[in-house]
């Protein structure tokens, strides 16, 4: 897909969850428009501290 592998400003978050496809809104082209994407099946889930 378009920018695989890039960090692109995420959106929104619409499912994820271990054992589902994983659904987010990004921002792939840097314009305020949304692009809606899925995911394989989630394998697994990690936290990750906000770094501001």
């Amino acid at each position: 897909m378009r920018k695989d592998g890039q960090a692109l400003p995420l959106l929104g978050i619409v499912r994820a969850a271990v054992g589902a496809s994983a659904e987010f809104w990004i921002d792939v082209r840097r314009d305020g428009i949304p692009t809606f994407r899925t995911t394989t099946p989630v394998l697994s889930l990690n936290r990750e501290e906000d770094p501001s």
